[in-house]
């Protein structure tokens, strides 16, 4: 029955313990899929630059053309007869484009600096916290000599933060310093995964806002 599943899904299963039906129906109901984290947002927001970019200048290519003079016309509709149609397919293309990812961009990009991705993903596991009966809450280690703080000290917040690497959700870019086999200093620069403490809060706040709706 597990070959009806994805990795993602069979992975988070095993960190909740339950089914992974039950999983995959709360990962489709708050579309993980499709939503956008803080990498895939800012290409987003580029890609639908260029293609609104693309199309204008095509746009501007076929109107150029339709106001040749009568003489060039002819030159082109012997040398190349099908180019105006050509070119309008090609803005056709370009608009369903343009509009389908402004329209995507709206829908999952980034919104307000939050990373979209990472907050559905610590709603989803809320709703599969909530019918489980396990413990929701949110801490976070101290600082020790030994370790760092800051850490995520509740099991949902533990949650959120495996989940974060197993559905993959990127967080910013952060720029490192690393010495180079000449044993000079250069700066680098990774992707980190989300963070978990932001997605696990608002999540928190929404069950709270839910159960107290309830009283």
């Amino acid at each position: 029955m597990d070959e009806e599943f994805g990795t993602d899904i069979l992975s988070l299963a095993e960190l909740l313990g339950c089914d992974p039906a039950i999983v995959q129906k709360c990962y489709d109901k708050h579309k993980i899929s499709e939503a956008l984290d803080t990498q895939e947002s800012s290409r987003l927001v580029s890609d639908a630059d260029k293609y609104s970019l693309a199309f204008d200048k095509v746009r501007s290519a076929r109107a150029a053309i339709s106001n040749l003079s009568n003489f060039e016309k002819a030159v082109l509709a012997t040398d190349k007869p099908d180019l105006e149609e050509s070119l309008k397919g090609i803005e056709a293309y370009l608009s369903t484009k343009d509009e389908s990812r402004r329209a995507k961009r709206a829908e999952f990009s980034i919104q307000g600096g939050k990373n979209v991705k990472a907050n559905a993903v610590a709603n989803m596991l809320l709703d599969l916290f909530v019918p489980l009966n396990l413990e929701i809450n949110l801490t976070k280690t101290s600082a020790t000599k030994h370790t760092s703080g800051n850490a995520p000290g509740s099991h949902f917040a533990r949650c959120v933060d495996k989940a974060l690497k197993i559905t993959h959700t990127d967080g910013r870019q952060k720029n490192v310093k690393f010495e180079t086999s000449d044993g000079e200093t250069a700066v680098g620069s990774h992707i980190q995964y989300a963070h978990w403490q932001e997605p696990a809060r608002q999540a928190i706040e929404l069950w709270k806002k839910r159960t107290s709706k309830k009283k």
